[in-house]
C-alpha cells in the first residue's frame, strides 16, 4: 500500500517505533497534496488535515508496507483516523494515487497550523 504521511509519522525515529523497521528500509518520495491544510488538533500536539481551496502540504509518500505495519500504524492512529484514498503530485508535477490517514470527524481543529519542525 502506497501512503502520504503529512504528520508525525514523517519523523524517522517515530516511524521506525511504530512500523517496527526505519523508514531507510521503504522506497520514500517528497511529495504535495492540494486542496487542504495541515493544522493542529485541538488540545493536542499532532495535526489534521482540513480542506482549503488554496491548501497545500508537503509531505512523504512511502510504499511498500507489510499487513502486520498497516495494523500497526492503525492502532497508532486510532479510531480518530481512517484511511482516505487521495492523489498526491510529485516533484515533477506527476499525479500518483496514495492513500492518508484522515480524520475521522473525532478531532477538532485548533485553528492553528502545524508544522512537523516545530511538532520534533
Amino acid at each position: 500500500m502506497r501512503l502520504f504521511f503529512f504528520g508525525t509519522l514523517q519523523d524517522p525515529d517515530l516511524f521506525a517505533l511504530v512500523i517496527g523497521r526505519p523508514m531507510a528500509a521503504l522506497a520514500t518520495r517528497p511529495a504535495t497534496l492540494l486542496g487542504r491544510q495541515s493544522r493542529k488538533v485541538k488540545g493536542e500536539s499532532y495535526p489534521i488535515l482540513v480542506p482549503h481551496p488554496d491548501g497545500r502540504v508537503d509531505g512523504l509518500l512511502v510504499d511498500g508496507f507489510t499487513d502486520v505495519e498497516m495494523d500497526r500504524m492503525q492502532f497508532f492512529e486510532s479510531d480518530d483516523y481512517a484511511l482516505q484514498p487521495v492523489t498526491v503530485t510529485l516533484a515533477d508535477g506527476e499525479p500518483v494515487e496514495a492513500q492518508i490517514y484522515a480524520s475521522t470527524g473525532a478531532l477538532e481543529d485548533a485553528g492553528e497550523p502545524w508544522h512537523l519542525e516545530a511538532w520534533q
